[in-house]
């Protein structure tokens, strides 16, 4: 009878093994594998149980911490993303990817220069890398360091050339700079690259409306929202196209979604509608 016991256990360990590429369940490596796997399937609480229980059994585990950074990430929690961030920083501070993923929590709370730092020490560490690159140019352009904007995307252009977004990022630049034909053609590239990058229409739409093609951007809005459907800029802005054309019911709806969606746009919702609005009364 003991011996029958001892070989169920042994079946039942060979079968775990197995299941997780030669790596029990039961250690750190088995619990980060499946934590990934998770992830991987939109399960980021699964994955954030299994990333917690990795470090449970290792404490100096980097990689456990990285990725349940990133989970937290993705669900919303940036301030917890950045303990793990940091945590995995400490325990390795050559993990390129976690300077670079740290630096985009810090972008999100506002703090480009932060962001920019670690940005930096990504690239350091790793020159090839395009995502930072790309990363510190957004940051350098929301502190309207336009150049160096322009200098990041064209590197992270030249290292990945079928990198869309930096190709949108770089559209915008060039639209600050006034030239609408190098905008739309650099949107037209990411489309080309991603047709579902919703981004890639809200930038070319901005621009064929300033270059007065106003069916052109509403397709492109229209577009944006079909992919996603959250994105609050893309209401607005159609929103903002249609009551330009006079067509306040239809604008409404979308005016109201925006705000919705992203309730820090009400006050540039409501100011851009009432000069329009002022726009269009006739003068004494």
């Amino acid at each position: 009878m003991r011996h029958f016991s001892l070989l169920i256990l042994l079946l039942m360990s060979l079968s775990t093994t197995l299941a997780y590429g030669q790596t029990p369940l039961y250690s750190s490596e088995g619990y980060n594998k499946r934590g990934l796997a998770r992830y991987d399937k939109g399960d980021f609480d699964g994955a954030i149980a299994d990333y917690t229980k990795a470090i449970d059994i290792n404490i100096r585990f980097a990689d456990a911490y990285y990725n349940r950074g990133t989970a937290r990430g993705d669900k919303g929690d940036k301030s917890g993303a950045m303990v793990d961030y940091n945590k995995a920083i400490e325990l390795n501070p050559q993990f390129t990817e976690a300077y670079n993923n740290r630096g985009s929590v810090r972008q999100d709370k506002g703090d480009d220069d932060g962001a920019i730092a670690d940005y930096n020490k990504a690239i350091e560490l790793n020159p090839q890398f395009a995502t930072a690159y790309y990363n510190r140019g957004k940051a350098r352009y929301g502190k309207g360091d336009y150049d160096g904007a322009m200098a990041d995307n064209n590197k992270a252009i030249e290292l990945n050339p079928r990198y869309a977004e930096p190709y949108v990022t770089r559209g915008f630049i060039r639209f600050n700079k006034g030239d609408f034909d190098g905008a739309i053609a650099d949107s037209n590239r990411a489309i080309e690259l991603n047709p579902g990058y919703a981004e890639a229409y809200v930038s070319r739409g901005s621009v064929r409306f300033n270059k007065g093609d106003i069916d052109g951007a509403i397709a492109d809005y229209n577009k944006a929202i079909e992919l996603n459907p959250q994105h609050a800029k893309a209401y607005m802005y159609r929103g903002l196209l249609k009551l330009l054309n006079g067509n306040d019911a239809e604008a409404q709806p979308d005016l109201d979604a925006a705000i919705k969606l992203d309730s820090n746009l009400k006050p540039q919702v409501k100011e851009t509608s009432n000069q329009i609005k002022q726009a269009r009364k006739p003068k004494e």
